[in-house]
């Protein structure tokens, strides 16, 4: 496996977010975030924006933030209030949260996931913010909760089940956490007592 400096590459890329090619982006995610603060929401970043500030891909679309079942009425007030339109709310079957909202805002998509629950191969992988310990962006321009690389690593893992591409930011996630060493081995030790698929389970042994 090739060395990566993932660091050296996180900061390149939180530079890069305060640029030019990013500003529609970085304007929506500061106005949502701030907002945050002000009504006191619980969340964290979550999937391709994520591994972005971990250095670990170099672009993102759309921003995923995980967030707690009882601020689902502060953020719709939030994002009433910042002129975002809801366009979807509910599952497809096989990503089934206790709540999904999908906004757009200035022509940028944000979804808020409360209750993560991904259903494939005939089994199901749930996760609660309340019930997740949450990690630090640390850097001088930023600081913003992240979901754990271990639970986006079994999420992407279980999304393959009706997305075969998500294997690509799975592969990368788990190379990350070969060379970068486990924050979370509680996290992935939960998992093997989980019902979930055996071949899931062999990644999470290889980490351990």
């Amino acid at each position: 496996m090739q060395f990566i400096n993932y660091k050296n590459q996180s900061n390149s890329n939180i530079l890069d977010f305060y640029g030019n090619y990013f500003e529609d982006r970085r304007n929506v995610f500061f106005q949502i975030i701030n907002q945050f603060k002000k009504y006191n929401v619980n969340y964290a970043l979550g999937c391709s924006s994520n591994l972005f500030f971990r250095g670990i891909v170099d672009d993102f679309n759309d921003f995923d933030i995980i967030f707690d079942k009882k601020d689902s009425d502060k953020i719709s007030e939030i994002m009433q209030n910042l002129g975002g339109k809801l366009v979807g709310t509910g599952g497809n079957g096989f990503c089934e949260s206790d709540i999904y909202l999908h906004y757009v805002l200035d022509s940028i998509h944000i979804d808020f996931i409360a209750g993560f629950r991904i259903n494939t191969f005939d089994k199901s992988y749930y996760c609660d913010l309340s019930c997740i310990p949450l990690e630090t962006l640390e850097s001088e321009y930023l600081n913003i909760p992240l979901l754990p690389l271990e639970i986006q690593l079994i999420l992407y893992s279980m999304m393959e089940g009706w997305q075969p591409r998500r294997r690509y930011k799975r592969v990368i996630i788990y190379n990350y956490l070969k060379q970068e060493g486990i924050k979370n081995p509680k996290i992935l030790e939960d998992c093997l007592k989980q019902d979930l698929p055996e071949w899931i389970k062999m990644l999470v042994h290889s980490l351990l």
